[in-house]
């Protein structure tokens, strides 16, 4: 496949800063997980260093989602000469579930409401705020496998060298607590 030269290098740095923002996502997850699962109780009794965790995590629990829909998918399909609107999810997910990239659409979309559910917390709704939240830490590993399988995808079928970029999951000392990294 004759691949464009300047697709290439914007598939690259946003596979970078996926890369990036994944890797800072699993290391909040990890620090959150002694905590987990939330509960409406848990939540009013953090300490304040429990809190600053909790909001790191969920920054960056926001920040990936985002990234991974509006910049990484997206220009992936972008080297195949497929070009997006960001209004155009459904075929985004559609085009990455046809190569294999991510396994079921129906759970990237739900992926996608989580984000809106968690940025918009009410404090009265501490129940679903505490759902939302262990749901978020429970789907950390649904980033991991996705950076994985676009890696794989743009290796094998188009030739793209992604030596320098190692598994997230296999990274610290600790695995997530918790969340299946693997």
């Amino acid at each position: 496949m004759n691949l464009k030269q300047s697709y290439i290098e914007t598939f690259l740095d946003n596979f970078e800063l996926a890369h990036r923002q994944a890797r800072s996502l699993a290391y909040s997850a990890r620090k959150i997980g002694e905590m987990m699962p939330l509960s409406p109780s848990s939540i009013q009794g953090m300490s304040e260093d429990q809190k600053e965790h909790l909001d790191a995590f969920l920054l960056r629990f926001g920040k990936t989602e985002d990234f991974f829909f509006k910049r990484l998918f997206r220009s992936i399909l972008r080297l195949e000469g497929i070009k997006l609107q960001k209004s155009e999810v459904e075929r985004l997910l559609e085009g990455l579930q046809q190569r294999g990239i991510i396994s079921d659409k129906t759970t990237w979309e739900k992926q996608a409401e989580l984000r809106n559910d968690l940025m918009h917390e009410y404090p009265q709704e501490l129940e679903e705020q505490a759902d939302a939240i262990n749901r978020a830490h429970e789907s950390v590993s649904l980033f991991l496998s996705a950076l994985s399988s676009v890696k794989a995808y743009a290796t094998e079928r188009l030739g793209i060298d992604m030596q320098g970029f190692e598994d997230i999951s296999t990274q610290g000392a600790s695995p997530l607590r918790g969340v299946d990294s693997t």
